[in-house]
Order: C-alpha cells, then structure tokens, then sequence
C-alpha cells in the first residue's frame, strides 16, 4: 500500500534524525475533506474509504513517533491537534447519536451514548458509545474507520502533552519569534493559515515552529529537521533572512522537510550560513526515500510539485 510505504519512509528520516519538530500537515493528510465532513450532517458511508484508512494509518504512525526522544511538537501544533481531535470527535458523537434514533426506529439493539459513558474510550470500535453490531448494514465498516480514527487522534493529543517543546519565555527565543513573525507578515509569504484545519483564526503555528527549530539549532547547536505538509514554512525561512542578523543563521543547521502525496521532498536546507531553497529542484523520484544529505547535482531531479 502507498500508505505504508509513505509512512515507513518518513518514519526513516525520523529515525537517522537528530531533533525533529513536526506540525500535523506532515502525517495527517485531507484535512480540507476532514472540515467538509464535520460540517456536513451526512452519514459514515459518505466518507471516503480510502482516505479514511490513509488518515487512519497517518495517526498510527504520529503516535508511535511520539513515542520517540528525538521528536518534537510545538505547543501551538499540539495546540491545533487537539482543536482537530475535537472537533472530529464532536462529528462522531453527532452521528452516533442521530444514527442511534436511527437504529431505534428499526427495532436495531444498540448501545446508548449516554448510558455507555462509564466504558468510553477503553478500546477502539467503542470510541464515544460506538455501537457496532454484527449488522454491517447498519453500522458500517467506515463508522468503524471514522471512530478508530478519532481514538487514535485524542491519543495522539494526550500523548503530545508530553513531547511539547517550549521555549517562549527565553528571551533569545523571543528575538527569533518577533523577526520571523514580522518575515511571515510581508505579502505572498503565507498562504494557507490553517485554512484546512479550520481553526477561526490563525494561530501563528508556522512561526512558531519555525521559530523554534531556529533556536534549537543556534542555541543548542542540533541538526534539526522540520516535517510539514505546508509550503508556508518554506517561504517564511526564506523571507526571515531579511529579519533576522546573518550571525544567527551563520550557526544554524536545518532542513525543511515537505510531505505530499508525491513523495518527500527536502523543501529547504540551511547549513553552516547557506540557505538552499530545494523547492523548484526536488532530486528524488515518486515515493524515493531521501538521503540524509542534501543532493549537490540538481541534474537529476524527477518531480517537481506545484507551489502551495
């Protein structure tokens, strides 16, 4: 399955990884179809199987590499992850109760949601008084998908709890975050502002993120990685040059590590004051796993993805 392949892949670099930060967008994918589903008042079965079991494999994947020393979590990414659990949950809660009144009307045994509160969240298939029955006809194998799915997500944010990175009272980390909010703001910098994630306001969690690799890096002196799904954080690095003084990126070691759908990419690469913007020279073929260090000959290159 493309799925594992894509998850083995990046759980790869994870691991040949010295300190890594991720956001969300890295793992969890569809999140634009996520805000058309909890918006909707449709039912499980209009929900995409395939995109379900991918999504389904993504948390998987997230929650074993929180499980992991080197892996990191900015508490506005956290911070966004709960906000999706939550609102995914709340989906699932709807449409279990409005399927159970459902079920009622035609004579179906179920579970209640309310009466099953005690036993909630114990295992997966019994999210939220799921109520599954040998009756595949009326709770269905994508109900199943969709409540495993959000087990899986309020996993995931309890456990993130205890992998947040946060530095923001350090007063070297406030001179970073000030210069790369002030690269972020300029025109054409940020496009999607968690748009996908349907959060009201944007939360500055690109800024953040970058900001804290930087200082990772500069302060503590480690080779960071940043996972995300998001071409903002590309152009904001970029764009910070402007912000912050050369001394500061003079010591910093990072790269930018893009997850789509055609592969993983390294988006951006600064090294020892040399900022390589790998964006438009993506050197590895569909699904070819990256090698640890940045490729030199351009030549080469195989894919290349559209901005944003």
């Amino acid at each position: 399955m493309i799925s594992s392949k894509f998850f083995g892949q990046l759980e790869q670099i994870v691991n040949d990884s010295e300190f890594v930060f991720s956001d969300t967008g890295a793992w969890i994918h569809s999140k634009v179809n996520f805000k058309n589903w909890c918006n909707g008042k449709k039912g499980f079965k209009y929900i995409p199987v395939s995109e379900l079991q991918f999504n389904l494999d993504a948390a998987s994947s997230f929650y074993r590499q929180l499980m992991k020393v080197n892996f990191n979590l900015t508490p506005k990414v956290l911070e966004e992850l709960s906000f999706f659990a939550k609102k995914l949950r709340g989906k699932l809660r709807y449409l279990n109760n409005r399927d159970s009144v459902s079920s009622n009307n035609s004579s179906h045994k179920h579970i209640s949601l309310q009466n099953n509160r005690k036993n909630v969240g114990n295992k997966k298939g019994d999210f939220f008084g799921s109520r599954f029955s040998s009756d595949e006809s009326v709770y269905n194998g994508n109900q199943r998908l969709f409540s495993d799915l959000v087990f899986d997500l309020v996993k995931i944010s309890k456990r993130g709890n205890k992998k947040v990175y946060d530095v923001s009272e350090d007063s070297r980390f406030k001179f970073i975050y000030k210069r790369v909010l002030g690269a972020a703001s300029c025109s054409g910098i940020k496009v999607n502002y968690n748009e996908d994630l349907f959060l009201p306001v944007d939360r500055k969690t690109d800024e953040e993120l970058i900001s804290s690799a930087i200082y990772e890096s500069v302060v503590n002196g480690s080779f960071v990685r940043v996972f995300t799904g998001d071409s903002d954080l590309r152009r904001i690095l970029m764009k910070s040059q402007e912000f912050l003084p050369s001394s500061v990126f003079s010591n910093c070691n990072l790269e930018i590590y893009l997850c789509r759908s055609t592969g993983i990419y390294v988006d951006v690469k600064i090294s020892d004051g040399v900022i390589i913007d790998g964006h438009k020279d993506f050197v590895n073929s569909k699904y070819g796993l990256i090698d640890s260090s940045f490729p030199v000959n351009y030549g080469d290159s195989k894919v290349v993805i559209n901005d944003g």
